[in-house]
């Protein structure tokens, strides 16, 4: 059985990827508009939404230049790793019995938790939420792929978490090559790679403002 909207990070994860730019924007916007209120339902209707709108270009002698199916599965990868970086904010922001008395007891994972309409829970429960989530995306993606013949058959499986990367100096005939730097299957391994992740972020954000300031005192020197 489904889990409802409040103890699932699935609904808005996808609402959260609609409010960015891109592709992938629009179509969770378009996923987020479908009548269904499972946001399982609603992914996997969007795949009969995409067909349909195939054959009525193919019809009326038009080329089809929306969003191609296969997009779909990425999509749902993108969804799963939006949950696992939440699912980190709670844990990180789930604060100590002794730091509760010093912010008037106030727990900010609940606030967070609120924010993205999930039912308060204890932050030691998160990863069996995560997990579940993962189980449908993966049964969501199961059937997606069912659905797309010899070329779904070889789409790769859900990962828990996976970051790539381009390889500029690589191309193929589909465009740029990408690798893959982070996969997990777990939820505590996730939340080590995350970490990691977090902090090469930070590094990259101190080289880039020392960067920036170096150019803005060379700039003023000069003057």
């Amino acid at each position: 059985m489904a889990t409802s909207n409040n103890n699932s990070f699935i609904d808005a994860a996808i609402t959260e990827l609609s409010t960015g730019i891109g592709k992938y924007a629009e179509l969770a916007t378009a996923i987020q508009r479908q009548t269904y209120s499972s946001p399982i339902e609603r992914i996997g209707i969007m795949l009969q939404r995409i067909n349909a709108d195939k054959l009525e270009a193919r019809k009326s002698g038009n080329e089809y230049s929306g969003i191609k199916p296969g997009q779909l599965l990425a999509f749902v990868q993108k969804v799963q790793n939006k949950i696992c970086w939440s699912a980190r904010r709670v844990v990180k922001s789930a604060v100590t019995e002794e730091a509760k008395e010093c912010t008037n007891g106030m727990d900010f994972s609940q606030d967070f938790l609120d924010e993205v309409n999930v039912d308060p829970v204890d932050t030691r429960n998160i990863a069996k939420l995560v997990d579940e989530d993962f189980s449908q995306l993966t049964n969501i993606h199961n059937w997606l792929s069912s659905q797309m013949g010899d070329w779904g058959s070889q789409v790769d499986p859900l990962s828990y978490f996976i970051q790539k990367e381009p390889v500029s100096s690589t191309m193929t005939e589909s465009g740029t090559d990408w690798v893959t730097t982070y996969e997990t299957f777990d939820f505590e391994v996730t939340m080590d790679v995350l970490d990691k992740i977090a902090e090469e972020l930070a590094d990259k954000s101190t080289e880039l403002d020392f960067a920036r300031a170096e150019r803005q005192l060379a700039q003023l020197a000069a003057a």
